[in-house]
């Protein structure tokens, strides 16, 4: 019943968005604390993942608080203004982030929460969230403030729907690249998702689904297209993806070329740097050896230090360069080799004059030093045009391929829209074909109902009555033009119903009620009467849910049928069956008579055989005691197994004789504290106590009025059952009580112990009818017959419920004694 309240798909939609809500929420709520707190592992929120921005935190906290404000059963104004609230911030914060980027503003929005950010979360704007993530930010905002109903519904749930489904579709296909990228490799993935962004898709998709589960719950979201039409805009809009990702996909690739190209032609300007550095210093010690002027010296210092940072420039731009690494390790020694000389040739000439630095210049060392360097340089020089061709090359091939795809992609989008169309405009002619014959079929069975001659009304999965056949109509009192097609809740101020007994229905246990929550009713039978007349049928309801071919519920349908006639008759019968009933009352008077005789005997049969059965364990006894050591060993467990016999058939007569005396035995009725008699109870049975850990627990039982004597009985049977069940608990629990029920009291005892199995619940009562063997637990199994007796006698009932290995309760109550 989809769209009521009532309703179990409701319900459920409604706690999916619920769950959704709080679930970002809390995603949202950990990443801030993270930030505030400034603990890195609750900012990441993923391990290993960039942390998420505060800005996004912030958005899915207020996201996530809008949707479950929006997911309660009724949403009253102050939600609803709150809600409002929320999705106008949201909105705002997506659209304005937006901006930033499209005319390059920088509000310092993302500055808002946190201020210093990590350099590695960015270089320009580190807090600043990335424009898919504004945008979806930005659909979320919008689809909440629809969704308060600001709009009339033919435009809010399309709207909602199609937003919500956009968020799941961007979360899906984002975490598809992802698990694609680590499955096959980078180039699957086409939209450049990284584990810093799963948390955000992650947070979108439960969003969006939320939202969908949220217009779900009104039952007006129907998927109407037919299968053909959905294939095709399925289609549509995979090959629309496609196209888009892999236009994205070689503009990244594009972008990451001319990047390339871009370093390489700085790598080869630090080459030439590199170069000319060299030759700066190489220029300067000659004019110094041939000139012998200071002046030629002054900048050589400077020299030396822009050559070193040339050449930890150059290392830096080729650390992804295996090659070049190796040629700067070998460039780097050479180079201070040659400076080393030249520093030698200029202390040579400082100190003995030209001749002696000219004499070294002329031993070629140096010269053969700077073919080294320039080797390697050239070396480097040569490879980096290389490999800037093979760049430029990609860089092209991967621009034509953007270009190419961008039309492309269009044209796609027109051809499929185009057929898209087509195949809508196919499918809504076929439903109007459909349509028309529906509705000659619709008035066929129209002109059947009509004509029933049993009541039928048909309603919605609201609960709002569409239909009354004639025959419904006349049961009910109307006349044809007095169909009311209000809820059939409104029609507590027009009819009442009640059951046979007299017992009022609430609306709740309507038939129409019943229905809608998925029962099928037959053969219900209840009086109606109209309020403020004397207007009473007694009317027989059945009815069920009508589904679709997918076995979704469309409407309901009760029939009635007018039997008060029948149930006349009924009571013409009753009234005839009183006399037989007069008879069954005498007969069983005189089978009371024959049963009490038959306990007389039976008290008499065992109070005779006490005496020989006492002879029998006294007389083994003393056999034993006197005669014991002459006997062997096999004999003497005979004996033994005699006085055991003996023993336990005398404790059998002793319980025949209490449970047959209680049938002869007066009541002694008087007010009876039940609290007080329970606690003895206990005291009485001390001895079974002891040695044991035991969780008593008696509360404060409501007064009776009984025998006291008797119901002492029955608490000391009880609990001794209780005690003696539970004994092989290591901690048993053990609990007196009590509790009103149909303005009677019920005292209940219950025990954590072994329990007994339902289906041999009716033995528990019975004389000698036990449910454990002998030498598990010992005992009579006459104790229970015992109580229930003595109840019985109180005009009250006991039952027990239990389960094997956990434990039993025994209720019981004393109708008629009861004290309120």
């Amino acid at each position: 019943m989809t769209g009521s309240p009532e309703s179990v798909r409701y319900r459920r939609d409604r706690a999916f968005a619920l769950i959704a809500g709080i679930s970002v929420a809390v995603l949202g709520v950990i990443a801030l604390a993270g930030w505030l707190l400034d603990v890195e592992m609750l900012e990441r929120v993923i391990p290993d993942s960039a942390p998420l921005k505060p800005n996004i935190a912030a958005g899915f906290l207020l996201c996530g608080v809008g949707l479950a404000l929006l997911s309660g059963k009724k949403s009253v104004n102050p939600v609803r203004i709150c809600a409002v609230a929320l999705a106008v911030i949201v909105t705002a914060l997506g659209a304005l982030t937006l901006s930033e980027y499209f005319f390059n503003w920088n509000l310092g929005i993302d500055q808002w929460l946190v201020r210093d950010f990590p350099a590695t979360m960015g270089a320009s704007h580190p807090g600043r969230m990335m424009p898919t993530t504004a945008f979806c930010f930005l659909l979320m905002g919008g689809a909440i403030f629809i969704e308060v109903q600001v709009i009339p519904t033919r435009l809010r749930l399309p709207l909602v729907a199609g937003a919500s489904a956009a968020l799941v579709i961007i979360g899906v296909l984002a975490l598809g690249g992802f698990l694609l990228e680590k499955l096959f490799g980078s180039q699957w993935n086409l939209l450049g998702m990284n584990v810093s962004g799963i948390s955000a898709a992650v947070g979108f998709m439960i969003l969006g689904g939320g939202l969908l589960a949220l217009a779900q719950s009104e039952g007006r979201l129907i998927w109407s297209l037919d299968a053909l039409t959905t294939a095709g805009f399925a289609i549509g809009i995979l090959l629309t993806v496609l196209t888009t990702a892999s236009a994205f996909t070689f503009a990244k690739r594009m972008l990451e070329t001319n990047n390339l190209v871009s370093h390489r032609q700085e790598i080869l300007e630090a080459i030439q740097h590199g170069m000319t550095g060299m030759a700066e210093l190489l220029n300067s010690q000659r004019l110094y050896v041939i000139a012998g002027d200071e002046g030629w010296l002054k900048e050589r210092e400077q020299m030396k230090a822009t050559v070193a940072e040339r050449l930890r420039n150059l290392r830096k731009f080729t650390a992804d360069n295996p090659n070049q690494q190796r040629r700067l390790d070998q460039l780097e020694p050479l180079i201070g080799q040659r400076i080393e000389w030249e520093e030698r040739v200029i202390a040579a000439r400082r100190d003995e004059g030209f001749a002696a630095a000219a004499q070294m210049v002329g031993s070629g060392f140096g010269i053969k030093l700077s073919e080294q360097v320039h080797r390697l340089f050239k070396e480097m020089d040569d490879e980096e045009y290389g490999l800037l061709g093979s760049d430029r090359k990609r860089a092209e091939a991967a621009s034509i391929a953007t270009f190419l795809l961008l039309p492309l992609g269009m044209f796609l989008s027109l051809t499929l829209l185009s057929l898209g169309v087509f195949f809508l405009n196919a499918g809504v002619g076929e439903r109007a074909q459909a349509q028309t014959a529906l509705r000659e079929n619709e008035s066929q069975l129209h002109t059947i109902v009509e004509n029933l001659d049993e009541g039928l009304v048909v309603s919605d999965l609201n609960g709002r009555l569409l239909q009354w056949n004639r025959a419904a109509l006349q049961l009910h009192g109307y006349s044809g033009s007095d169909q009311d097609r209000r809820r059939f809740t409104e029609l507590v101020d027009t009819f009442e119903l009640s059951t046979l007994d007299g017992v009022a229905a609430p609306v709740e246990q309507w038939p129409l009620a019943r229905i809608l929550r998925g029962e099928k009713l037959h053969d219900l039978e209840l009086r109606v009467r109209r309020i403020g007349s004397d207007w009473q049928r007694t009317f027989n309801y059945g009815g069920t849910l009508v589904h679709d071919a997918n076995g979704q519920p469309l409407m309901a349908i009760v029939t009635i049928g007018d039997i008060t006639e029948r149930k006349r008759a009924e009571e013409e019968i009753r009234q005839l069956n009183v006399e037989l009933e007069e008879r069954v009352v005498r007969r069983t008077a005189e089978l009371e008579a024959a049963n009490k005789e038959l306990e007389a005997f039976s008290y008499s049969v065992s109070h005779d055989l006490r005496a020989p059965l006492r002879a029998v364990d006294g007389f083994s006894q003393a056999v034993l005691e006197d005669y014991g050591k002459q006997l062997p060993d096999e004999g003497r467990r005979y004996l033994q197994t005699i006085r055991d016999g003996a023993q336990r058939m005398g404790e059998l007569i002793d319980d025949l004789l209490t449970f047959s005396r209680l049938s002869r035995m007066p009541l002694n009725k008087e007010a009876v504290n039940m609290t007080r008699v329970a606690r003895g109870a206990l005291e009485e049975l001390n001895g079974q106590q002891t040695g044991r850990q035991i969780d008593l627990r008696v509360g404060d039982l409501p007064s009776c009025e009984g025998d006291a004597a008797l119901l002492k009985q029955v608490w000391v049977n009880l609990l001794s059952n209780a005690l003696k069940y539970s004994r092989k608990r290591d901690a048993a629990l053990i609990e007196v009580g009590s509790r009103s029920e149909n303005g009677e009291n019920v005292y209940f005892v219950s025990d954590n112990g072994t329990g007994f199995d339902m289906q041999y619940v009716h033995k528990l009562f019975g004389v000698f009818q036990r449910l454990h063997r002998a030498d598990e637990f010992e005992g009579t199994g006459v104790g229970l017959a015992i109580v229930q007796r003595i109840v019985h006698r109180h005009g009250g009932r006991v039952w027990a419920k239990g389960a094997l290995d956990k434990g039993a309760t025994f209720h019981f109550t004393l109708n008629g004694g009861n004290q309120a």
